[in-house]
């Protein structure tokens, strides 16, 4: 089965009346950097430094993205309407023949003994890409990109995104103790009873969400391990994967809210933020020196602060 345009929900959480949605998103990698622009979102994405090269050359050979519609070149950013069935065929060939062209090159790369942070950027145009991507503000993504002007894969990638948004039952939360865990669920809970819920637990969301950087997250789950890879990254101060998990604001907090104006409710008060989340007070935030984590790394540790950990 090929790949295509995915979105699956990992936690949906409602509280202060906000709605926090994390989502498992499967695209293709060449809309990565649109997808980037959107700065409301918390992402972590399967990275090119740390999946061998052998598997991403056997991704791009037995399950490449090719683009579904080929349209025709014309000024502007949008493309024309359909080229004939036989130039779709050609194009699509021609397509191919690059892939094949790029593998050939990674592999002499490989056998160079080039580290895989460059030969598998040769790949990329032909990969899919999976990310998982958290936010509370949503509708201005979906109306730029479920749109006639967005790129098609970008459109596409929104449809299934809005989809799985809109079938979710989203858990409604009460207490500012209750934390939004992406990847924790019922089960977890059952299999590890002495568990606390706010410490342990937290720990191995982002542990779990941080694995998406190597694309194993699906597999073998072992609570212990997630912890340690929670424990390793504080001390090399990558902070991303600690953004998905958050709780929501106390009533102090509410209160330093900012006025809003909508068409339905006029000029209003709306929750505040904390980092890109508002409603929410995101893991990220409350730890010390988040921003500038090099200044509270040991001096055996600051060389080494922000190396990418390494996947095998």
């Amino acid at each position: 089965m090929h790949t295509t345009h995915t979105a699956k929900v990992l936690a949906d959480s409602i509280a202060n009346g906000v709605r926090l949605v994390t989502l498992e998103v499967t695209f293709p990698r060449i809309i990565l950097a649109e997808m980037n622009t959107h700065r409301v979102f918390s992402r972590c994405s399967s990275s090119s430094r740390a999946i061998p090269i052998e598997k991403m050359i056997d991704r791009a050979m037995t399950d490449p993205y090719v683009p579904k519609r080929w349209l025709a070149n014309q000024r502007g950013m949008q493309g024309g309407g359909e080229l004939s069935l036989s130039a779709q065929i050609a194009a699509r060939t021609q397509w191919l023949i690059a892939r094949d062209r790029a593998v050939e090159q990674a592999t002499e790369l490989k056998y160079l003994g080039i580290h895989k942070q460059w030969a598998n950027r040769l790949l990329e145009p032909f990969l899919w890409h999976t990310a998982i991507i958290s936010s509370t503000e949503w509708n201005n993504f979906f109306f730029q990109c479920i749109h006639p002007d967005a790129h098609p894969d970008m459109f596409e990638t929104a449809c299934a995104m809005s989809v799985a948004m809109r079938d979710s039952n989203p858990k409604q939360f009460l207490c500012d103790n209750e934390w939004h865990l992406p990847f924790i669920d019922k089960a977890d809970f059952e299999a590890h009873p002495t568990f606390q819920r706010s410490y342990e637990w937290k720990k191995v969301s982002v542990g779990r969400c941080a694995r998406i950087s190597y694309l194993n997250h699906n597999g073998v789950r072992d609570v212990s391990e997630d912890i340690e890879l929670h424990d390793r990254m504080m001390e090399r101060g990558h902070m991303s994967p600690y953004e998905h998990v958050a709780h929501p604001m106390t009533e102090k907090e509410l209160q330093f809210g900012t006025y809003c104006w909508t068409k339905e409710r006029g000029h209003h008060m709306v929750a505040p933020f904390n980092g890109n989340f508002r409603g929410w007070v995101q893991y990220r935030k409350e730890i010390q020196g988040e921003e500038n984590m090099i200044g509270f790394l040991a001096e055996d540790q600051k060389g080494t602060a922000f190396d990418e950990i390494q996947g095998t």
